[in-house]
């Protein structure tokens, strides 16, 4: 297994994930990848269930870009109804009020206190 990469780390709401697009045979197959994806070394996948209710930045999607040197700066992108945005701590967004680290600090609480594991019965068991 190939482990030079970056680390991956995703957090997907469960309404991603059961949103039915293609055929049944489709989506068993996007199942199957999503799986085999989460078992590789420097890839965390987790999804946060409907059973959880709205948690911290529900409603907005975006990425950060965390880099090994410490010299280089935490940077987030942003989707939103009023397009795209790209801001680092030093150069921060003008759609944004947030720094990328109040967004990595939402993360992680994402993480610890509504996120699950994707397993094979989450995916496959409501079938």
């Amino acid at each position: 297994v190939h482990t030079d990469g970056p680390e991956l780390f995703f957090i997907l709401d469960e309404s991603v994930i059961r949103r039915t697009v293609g055929s049944r045979e489709t989506m068993k197959r996007q199942y199957e990848k999503l799986l085999a994806v989460n078992e590789m070394p420097n890839v965390k996948v987790l999804t946060v269930p409907f059973s959880a209710g709205i948690y911290r930045q529900f409603r907005n999607t975006y990425v950060l870009f965390q880099f090994p040197d410490d010299e280089d700066e935490l940077v987030a992108y942003l989707e939103n109804a009023n397009g795209e945005v790209i801001f680092s701590e030093k150069a921060l967004g003008r759609t944004s009020q947030h720094r990328p680290t109040d967004y990595l600090d939402d993360f992680w609480e994402v993480e610890r206190e509504v996120a699950k594991e994707v397993t094979r019965e989450f995916l496959f068991g409501q079938e």
